[in-house]
Parts: structure tokens; sequence; C-alpha cells
């Protein structure tokens, strides 16, 4: 990377992967902070969600989740289980969401329509007997790979208990 001066800077990234995307323009400017690669990591796979900053409380690390595949449908092969890994403290900025879907920029508008949100991320249930790798809810899920970057759907189960069984205790 090329400074004003004409010197070059080494840039790291922040996690171990692959460059998914390049966001920054070679031989562009960029201000501190700016991204400029999306990375694919190669931890293990993990799915990020946003959910409502007043729901946060509810949600603790340890908690189980599901993820639905946009491309899979749910009445077909269900959910990827999974298990919260993290819940971010603080309201996700629009760059940071603009970041994590890959430069799109209707999303973050999208996502934060109803207001602030915490990023959610979870790590998918590891299973090497199916197709996909992952434990789905029904059967072995697709014949298919999901593939890194597909826009998903996570939902946090916040218990295991019917409402009924929540009112009758």
């Amino acid at each position: 990377m090329g400074v004003k001066d004409g010197t070059t800077e080494q840039v790291r990234a922040s996690v171990d992967g692959i460059v998914a995307s390049v966001v920054a323009r070679q031989g562009g400017t960029t201000q501190p902070g700016t991204p400029l690669l999306i990375i694919d990591p190669t931890t293990p796979d993990i799915a990020i969600g946003f959910l409502p900053a007043v729901q946060g409380g509810k949600v603790r690390v340890g908690m189980p989740a599901l993820v639905a595949v946009s491309s899979f449908p749910e009445a077909q092969y269900g959910y990827i289980s999974g298990t919260v890994q993290d819940v971010g403290r603080l309201p996700a900025t629009i760059e940071r969401i603009k970041l994590l879907v890959g430069g799109n920029d209707q999303l973050p508008e999208l996502v934060t329509a109803d207001g602030p949100v915490l990023e959610v991320a979870v790590a998918l249930d590891a299973d090497a007997e199916t197709p996909s790798g992952y434990v789905w809810t029904i059967g072995r899920g697709p014949d298919a790979e999901v593939p890194t970057g597909k826009l998903v759907s996570v939902s946090v189960v916040l218990s295991d208990r019917s409402p009924l069984e929540q009112m009758t205790e």
C-alpha cells in the first residue's frame, strides 16, 4: 500500500482467511479505518446476524441458535443448528454492517430500519457426514455446500419451554 510520500505500508488483517472481495480501488485513497478487503475467515464456520439492541440482554453466549440459509428453503431442509459464540455489547454501526454484508449499500439500512442492532456470531454445528458439513434440523440438509457470504437469517432460541409452560410455573 502506498502512502502520500511515496513509501509503502504493510497492512495486516485482524483475522486469518482468504480474500473474498477487494473493496478499495488500486491507486485510490482511503481514510484510516476504511475497509480495504473482505476476508473469508478460515476459522470454524460462523454465521453473523443482527438482533434489535433492546433484545440484547436476553441473548447470551452458549444459547442455541438456528440459521436459515436463503438458498435452501426451511420447509425442505430446516435450519443449521448452532451456538451463540458472541454478542456485541454496543450497537453495530452502518459501516460495520456494510463490511459484513460485502459492501451492499441497501442491506445496512434495511437491517437498522427498526432501530439499533447488535451483532451476533453463531458457531455452526459441524457434521462431516452431511454434504454441506453441518447439522440440519431436517434430515441431512441439502446435497450441496453452503456458499460463503450467503444471506442467512439467525434465530436465537431463548427458551425450550412453551409459553404455556412458562406461565404455569
